[in-house]
């Protein structure tokens, strides 16, 4: 008896959700407008993100860039980005 119920509930589930499949293909201008929004912050989240990489790629692949290196100067211009703009918690 329990399992024809279940049955007879999911067959009414496909056919609700086949008549409003069918009406609800158009995405709203206020979803689409969230979906920019949600972009757009996600994106200038990854940018402040990837400055405090920089420094680390810069000792990785240039020698004398260090804190006492011939570069030492370039060294905290890019750790002061990387302080300014990472994200704090």
């Amino acid at each position: 008896m329990a399992y024809s119920y279940v049955h007879e509930e999911g067959k009414r589930f496909q056919k609700m959700s086949k008549t409003q499949s069918s009406s609800e293909k158009r995405i709203s201008v206020k979803d689409k407008e969230a979906v920019k929004v949600i972009a757009s912050v996600a994106m200038l989240f990854l940018a402040c993100l990837s400055f405090s990489h920089i420094p680390g790629l810069a000792m990785y692949m240039i020698p004398e860039f260090s804190l006492d290196g011939y570069n030492k100067d370039l060294f905290h211009l890019l750790y002061t980005f990387k302080f300014n703009l990472d994200a704090h918690q």
